[in-house]
């Protein structure tokens, strides 16, 4: 949870940053049991080294725990902004695809939103919301479009929340902002 919030702080202040799942594994033995398991993967041209590095630089990215999410995780905004981009409009909805596959037995996805108000050190803290969930059922076409208020600039990205409420994988957001940031935004992000 506390990487979750850094990440999402990161967010809020529109740093573009990619998320990645990451093992402390020091021994490489019982991994699947291993606590901290996590893997990325991305959303790539091939498995070639230099598509793969242009994916993770676009935030084509989600991360997951290796015994517990075996999926497939991916957003669109307004059918051309991909997971990992960031789109400057005034439209105050914009449409967004969600994309889930092999979700755990009573597991659901979560939509999640959070505020870009650049707070930066005056409010370390995330400031984000569950706006949908979803169960398998309702992800059985692999994909879900929903609204998404964007009257004032956000994020939103997705999480994988098992059965027992433990949340076991996760997206990389898309921006909805409504100018450029201070910033700006990097070239492999731009939508």
């Amino acid at each position: 949870q506390h990487h979750i919030g850094l990440w999402d702080i990161c967010s809020r202040n529109a740093l573009f940053l990619t998320g990645n799942g990451a093992s402390d594994d020091h021994v490489g033995t019982n991994w699947l049991r291993f606590g901290n398991n996590w893997f990325t993967s991305v959303w790539a041209a091939s498995s070639a080294e230099a598509d793969l590095l242009v994916a993770l630089a676009a935030g084509r990215a989600w991360c997951a725990s290796l015994p517990w999410y075996r999926g497939g995780l991916d957003l669109l905004v307004d059918g051309s902004c991909p997971m990992g981009s960031a789109s400057v409009s005034a439209l105050t909805t914009r449409q967004s695809t969600v994309v889930a596959t092999g979700l755990p037995t009573n597991g659901v996805l979560e939509v999640v939103r959070g505020v870009v108000d650049y707070a930066g050190t005056k409010s370390p803290a995330p400031d984000t919301a569950v706006i949908a969930t979803y169960s398998a059922a309702d992800l059985a076409a692999g994909t879900v479009s929903l609204a998404i208020d964007s009257s004032t600039s956000s994020f939103v990205r997705t999480q994988v929340v098992d059965s027992t409420g433990t949340i076991v994988a996760l997206s990389n957001p898309a921006w909805l902002l409504r100018e450029v940031p201070p910033l700006g935004i990097p070239g492999p992000r731009a939508c």
